[in-house]
Order: C-alpha cells, then sequence, then structure tokens
C-alpha cells in the first residue's frame, strides 16, 4: 500500500509505530543517500534529495523498484508525458504537486520534478519535454 497507493500514513505508521526506523539511524542513512541534511520533523525536501532516493532505490533492483512501476497514479504526471515504462512516487500537499521517477529509456535517468501552484498536465509536459531531448 505504501508504494501503489502512494500513502504517506501508510509510511508512517511502519515508519513510526511498527518497526521504530524512523529514528536518528534513518535520519542519518537517508541524509547520506541524498547528500545533505534532512530535516525528519519538518520532512522537507528537494527536487534534487527525491531524485538521489530514487536513484539509491533504482540501484537496489529489488520489491521497492518493482512496486513504484506498479502505482495507482501510472497514468498521469510523469507516467503520463513519456511513452515509456516508469517507476515513480507522487506526493501532493496543499499547493504542492510533485513526482520523481526513474524513465526506462535505453539508458534510463532519473526525473525529479517539484511544483507549486501546478497542475499533474504541467508535470506530464515537462516529462515529455524532458523525455524527448534525452530518450
Amino acid at each position: 500500500k505504501v508504494t501503489k497507493e502512494s500513502d504517506n500514513v501508510a509510511h508512517n505508521i511502519l515508519g513510526y509505530y511498527v518497526t521504530n526506523q524512523s529514528d536518528g539511524a534513518f535520519k542519518e542513512k537517508m541524509s547520506t543517500i541524498m547528500g545533505e541534511d534532512w530535516d525528519v520533523n519538518d520532512k522537507l525536501t528537494s527536487s534534487k534529495m527525491a531524485g538521489k532516493v530514487m536513484e539509491a532505490i533504482y540501484n537496489q533492483n529489488g520489491f521497492v523498484l518493482e512496486s513504484l512501476g506498479k502505482t495507482d497514479f501510472d497514468n498521469q504526471r510523469i507516467a503520463k508525458g513519456v511513452s515509456v515504462k516508469v517507476a515513480h512516487k507522487i506526493g501532493d500537499a496543499d499547493e504542492f504537486k510533485h513526482d520523481t521517477a526513474i524513465v526506462y529509456t535505453d539508458s534510463p535517468f532519473v526525473l525529479s520534478i517539484f511544483t507549486k501552484n501546478s497542475d499533474y498536465d504541467t508535470i506530464a509536459k515537462i516529462a515529455k519535454d524532458v523525455y524527448e531531448v534525452l530518450k
């Protein structure tokens, strides 16, 4: 459910209450992956930081990556703008709409698009433009 439905509530339940993995060690590991300090309490991140996490997931080539390739959002945002398979994680909060993906071209690449006061079709258009250049 965490990856298929992009359910951050499910993540929080698993991370905080079930596995106790949203602790100092988790913050340290995530900060290492992202290349900068991550504020766990405010959960602020950048498009670049999200891209680094997606790259780490891609390099693991495991269940999480497979799950991100089969989400309830595979017909919108980055996935809508490209004609190849993607593995992606979306995020919405108030006026913010985001998507970070592995785009499976002959040479797969990470694409991370964070928007404010925009819509899903804008993300799809940006993805299409980038894809047309990098495919």
